[in-house]
């Protein structure tokens, strides 16, 4: 039986409204700047000295990723609607104890480009690098303080994602989808318009890597690379051109960052949909030390300015996104911040098990993590769900999800594929879907639903299938390519046609959709094989599609075509969609709204199919 709490609607609004910390700062005076929902949607808060925290903005519109500038000034990134067309803002803060009352300034009024939420400070804050659209590519540019507006600074044919400037300001490690699924860093010479592939090789050819981070001296940069099969730890030297790698190649691990002293560095480790965080020390070699507070999933790591602490994001089955704080001299991980209410009791979530099963038809081994309702006996055969996690160069994790936990206690199992192309398992593993997405990936995730019957886990028939974005579209290929397995199918913010969606996405997007499935003219039978909305007419079983008016990712259109064709072949279609959001629900009512309607999909269709 369920607990007696998901029975009840109202606990299960309280439920899905839990908010959650998206991302922070920290000031040189060791003051915190955060943004989290709270409220229903994105505010930036500020963690005292004291301890205290102070609302800072009260706007509607979505924000993200503070920065401090100085003490008692910070930017951030806002966009209206979820369209991503970011705006930077700034924010003068004080330092504290006065009353805070000035208003929020646009410093990039009028764009009607895109700019990538991440922004790069020299160690005196007079120049910034960041990466946009502007001139209708994503290129990297400098900002300085005294004006003069943005100054581009690459010109390859590659897409910038991330744009790191040097302390002294004069180089910046950019990073770019190269090729594939492949990352490139490249170091640009301000002065000198120089550019140098970051290599580990005599001829100087570029290797795969991401996340650069500078030490305080500027004299070398930790990143991470997939280059020898897992995505290691390295340190390139900018005098001498080599590299230093600190891990072995044997675990996924990212987001490097050197600690402002120099001494230290911490990362993230994947290991078995877990994503935890760990710290060494650089000067004596000491073995990391793991500062999570449990199993779950660490994010954006940073140092406190005396290097004394380690500040990051993170969530497990039973906590929302919460910033924690790690006292490297005490060994001792504390929570900053608080998102569950008093009144959600979590005690009873249920951590997933960990399970493989060989793929059709290939016999790939593929891993999952299989949530199970508590007291199962294990001899009756559940209801089962199929979550299809987007990316999908990402995987399903072991953390927060409301949404899977009230599906489990309404007596449902979950089951949740890493299929190929998810990252966590090895460069090979992510790079195995490329010009086999909707065929070869959608087959490790049919295996998932054979799996749950050939174990005696659920009973067929009474199988129903969801994913969000890519997993959206993936679950419009199992409705499609798979009718009679399904008792339902709900796809959340998906695409369903290579062509218009290659055709009215973001230019970056479809430069990696083109690396990784192929060319609109010269792949189009491939392409076209691919696209669920060519086969519309083969699905059996009750759709659910929801969808963000402003999506630039998977654009409405996507949904709404498919919706018509849906309803012009007389298919169970129930369609909604939420016309201030982009690809994501950030609104407190929207968020709400949509795990209500998904669980009261699933759930209605099961229970059709009991008998």
């Amino acid at each position: 039986m369920p607990p007696r709490d998901f029975e009840d609607e109202g606990y299960l609004h309280r439920l899905f409204s839990v908010p959650l910390v998206d991302s922070f700062d920290i000031s040189r005076d060791g003051r915190i700047a955060y943004f989290a929902n709270n409220d229903g949607q994105f505010q930036l808060y500020m963690v005292e000295l004291d301890g205290s925290i102070t609302r800072m903005t009260v706007d509607p519109e979505r924000k993200t990723f503070p920065f401090f500038t100085t003490e008692d000034e910070l930017v951030y990134f806002s966009d209206v609607g979820g369209d991503e067309k970011f705006d930077l803002y700034r924010l003068e803060i004080g330092t504290g104890g006065e009353e805070r009352t000035n208003a929020p300034v646009d410093i990039t009024p009028g764009t009607d480009y895109a700019i990538i939420p991440f922004i790069s400070y020299s160690a005196d804050r007079r120049i910034a690098s960041l990466v946009t659209n502007r001139d209708g590519n994503f290129a990297s540019y400098i900002m300085e303080k005294g004006g003069g507006g943005l100054k581009r600074i690459t010109n390859h044919r590659y897409a910038d994602e991330r744009a790191d400037l040097s302390p002294d300001g004069k180089k910046v490690a950019v990073t770019a989808l190269a090729s594939g699924q492949e990352n490139a860093v490249f170091i640009v010479d301000r002065e000198s318009g120089g550019v140098t592939a970051l290599s580990d090789t005599e001829n100087g050819e570029n290797i795969e890597a991401s996340s650069p981070c500078w030490s305080p001296d500027g004299n070398r940069i930790a990143f991470k690379s997939a280059e020898r099969g897992y995505s290691d730890i390295g340190l390139y030297d900018i005098q001498n051109g080599g590299v230093t790698w600190l891990t072995e190649g044997t675990r996924e691990c990212g987001s490097p960052v050197i600690s402002p002293d120099g001494i230290k560095i911490a990362y993230t480790v994947n290991e078995g949909g877990r994503i935890g965080a760990v710290v060494r020390d650089l000067a004596s070699g000491t073995v990391e030390r793991d500062i999570s507070p449990s199993p779950g999933f660490a994010d954006l790591i940073k140092f406190s300015p005396d290097s004394k602490e380690i500040y990051f994001l993170f969530s497990s089955v039973r906590n929302s996104f919460d910033l924690f704080r790690y006292n490297l001299a005490e060994g001792r991980c504390a929570q900053v911040t608080n998102s569950i209410p008093t009144d959600i009791d979590t005690s009873y979530f249920v951590d997933a098990r960990e399970v493989s099963f060989r793929s059709r038809p290939d016999g790939l081994n593929i891993p999952a993590l299989l949530f199970l309702p508590s007291g199962w006996d294990g001899r009756s055969k559940l209801p089962a769900v199929v979550d299809i996690h987007g990316g999908p160069a990402w995987q399903s994790l072991n953390m927060w999800n409301p949404l899977i936990q009230a599906l489990v206690a309404r007596g449902m199992a979950v089951i949740a594929p890493n299929y190929r192309g998810s990252t966590g398992y090895g460069r090979k593993f992510r790079e195995a879907n490329r010009h086999v997405m909707g065929v070869a990936d959608l087959n490790d995730c049919v295996s998932a639903a054979e799996y749950l019957v050939d174990s005696g886990i659920a009973q067929k028939g009474r199988i129903a299938v969801t994913g969000d974005s890519f997993g959206g579209y993936l679950t419009m290929c199992a409705l499609t390519k798979y009718p009679d397995m399904w008792v339902c199918g709900s796809a959340v913010v998906p695409f369903l046609n290579w062509f218009t969606e290659m055709e009215n996405e973001r230019e970056d997007l479809r430069y990696w959709d083109e690396q990784n499935m192929g060319d609109p003219v010269k792949d189009r039978e491939r392409l076209r094989n691919a696209s669920p909305y060519f086969f519309l007419d083969r699905i059996r079983a009750p759709v659910q599609m929801i969808a963000g008016a402003n999506d630039p990712r998977c654009p409405l259109e996507e949904s709404r075509h498919a919706v018509e064709e849906m309803e012009r072949l007389g298919k169970s279609v129930d369609f909604h969609f939420y016309p201030d959001e982009g690809h994501g629900f950030s609104k407190r009512e929207n968020r709400v709204d949509f795990m209500v309607r998904v669980l009261g999909f699933i759930e209605n269709h099961i229970s059709e199919r009991s008998g």
